[in-house]
């Protein structure tokens, strides 16, 4: 079974396992559904004017690791928990065979414990999991991320 989400819509629809098909900046992205899957999503901040990545933070958990669920209800479930405020989901900023990564927005009013806006300059791959995908996102949006 397909289905089309927007990108720009709320996640507070009935869920399931997905794996991403194809995607359209302009439309939304469609989803097959699929038992092996990790959804993670990107929170980025910028702390300055300029474009240059050390202006970015992205929210990661206490061992510098994106939001994640295995599934699209369990992340609804799990942000819910853990964060009170909206999320909005966007596009796909990195997909393979096992995972998809969403740009995310979040209205926060506050900010869990073991969560936190680690800025940019401060991760690596030795000490990120995801750094080479976040980078590859923070380029994404423009930034300049050279090391």
């Amino acid at each position: 079974m397909i289905v089309t989400i927007p990108c720009s819509s709320m996640v507070e629809q009935e869920a399931v396992n997905f794996e991403v098909v194809s995607s359209s900046l302009t439309g939304g992205a469609i989803f097959l559904y699929n038992e092996i899957m990790i959804l993670k999503l990107f929170f980025a901040m910028a702390d300055g004017l300029d474009n240059k990545a050390h202006n970015i933070s992205v929210l990661l958990d206490s061992n510098n690791e994106l939001f994640f669920a295995e599934n699209k209800k369990e992340a609804i479930e799990k942000f819910k928990a853990l964060f009170n405020g909206t999320l909005q989901t966007g596009a796909i900023g990195y997909e393979d065979n096992n995972e998809t990564i969403l740009y995310a927005h979040c209205s926060l009013y506050s900010i869990p414990e073991g969560w936190s806006y680690v800025p940019f300059d401060q991760l690596n791959d030795k000490n990120c999991s995801d750094y080479n995908k976040i980078r590859a996102m923070v380029e994404d949006l423009g930034y300049e991320a050279s090391r």
